[in-house]
């Protein structure tokens, strides 16, 4: 049995950490705490758990084994390493820092404390991902060869406590990036994981096109991102995200390989369809892709608890800092590579 202490009383702790913490039967939540005191009291209340009134006092509690952080960016790599010279365990929202730099510190605080790290990239635990990275590790698909990921909805206003357009997602001190780090930064991990291969070279743009402040202005970080991925297996694809799709959520994927291609969360009935080039075709829905989330968790607290569970001397996943350099490389990019087409007229 863990105890828990969760930092942070945003939407995310409220809809996603502590209900699946509670559903989960190794663990029991011990406190929360957040800048508005009154969202951890109200959360502590529901939990039968107690609202702490530092960040500090949380982590002092020697009864709390682990904490999730569910902050703004900017704190996630101070809070972290806080937490582990405090003899916690950590599961970090992501990102997990707001750089490369940062990222290294946190693990090298985990490597000096001993304490395990954990990063909720939760389109990881997806049922149609698992089964897709079945398949390509099968290996009946071949040689992949390109492949199109998107991410896009209307926008983090919708989704933050905050509501409306005072969300801390659009304050670069808060923030630091825009929706590269808050979706494109899934779909990044996403492919290196579900080809078991690192990204090796990124051009990207980052952009605001649309997105406007509580004053009318446009907002600090990119609200449009789009990169090309060259993978270490040869592969080479697309990543784009928005904050500025005002229809219905996009958050697919389309992978060619020598054998055919695969389709995730493109279709309205089958998650997952993979035709190949002999004219077979397999279509998968939730039902017949194996589960045990009913489609309610996140799968990444679970994951969590069972990491902590493990006995193994595996701290972390070595790969998690791969998403942040390729954020970063992707930044350099959208600063450097711009070619204006009129000067070649």
């Amino acid at each position: 049995m863990f105890n828990i202490g969760i930092i942070g009383c945003g939407k995310i702790t409220q809809v996603r950490h502590a209900p699946e913490y509670k559903n989960n039967p190794h663990c029991k939540i011990i406190g929360f705490f957040d800048s508005n005191h009154d969202r951890a009291e109200s959360l502590a209340a529901l939990y039968g758990a107690k609202a702490y009134p530092s960040v500090h006092d949380i982590l002092c509690d020697e009864r709390i084994d682990a904490v999730s952080i569910c902050t703004p960016n900017n704190t996630h790599a101070e809070y972290a390493m806080e937490a582990m010279s405090h003899g916690k365990h950590v599961l970090c929202e992501k990102p997990m820092a707001c750089s490369v730099k940062e990222a290294k510190e946190i693990i090298d605080a985990a490597e000096k404390y001993k304490r395990k790290l954990f990063v909720g990239f939760n389109q990881r635990y997806f049922p149609a991902h698992v089964k897709a990275k079945e398949i390509l590790a099968q290996g009946s698909l071949g040689k992949a060869i390109s492949f199109r990921t998107t991410f896009k909805h209307a926008g983090p206003e919708g989704w933050s406590i905050d509501g409306d357009n005072n969300t801390w997602f659009f304050n670069r001190q808060m923030a630091n990036f825009g929706a590269l780090i808050d979706l494109g930064i899934h779909k990044i991990d996403l492919m290196e994981w579900l080809f078991g291969t690192l990204i090796e070279k990124v051009s990207a743009q980052c952009l605001t096109l649309h997105k406007r402040d509580n004053r009318g202005n446009l907002i600090e970080v990119d609200d449009n991102s789009f990169l090309t991925l060259h993978m270490s297996n040869g592969a080479v694809g697309t990543v784009e995200v928005s904050w500025t799709n005002y229809g219905p959520e996009e958050n697919g994927t389309v992978i060619h390989c020598e054998n055919g291609t695969m389709s995730i969360y493109n279709h309205k009935t089958y998650d997952l369809i993979v035709n190949y080039k002999n004219k077979e075709q397999i279509m998968y829905n939730a039902k017949s892709i194996p589960t045990n989330e009913a489609q309610t968790s996140s799968g990444v607290i679970d994951a969590f608890i069972d990491f902590l569970m493990n006995d193994s001397d595996v701290l972390y996943d070595p790969n998690i800092i791969n998403s942040m350099s390729v954020v970063e490389s992707a930044i350099i990019s959208a600063e450097n590579a711009v070619v204006d087409v009129r000067k070649c007229r």
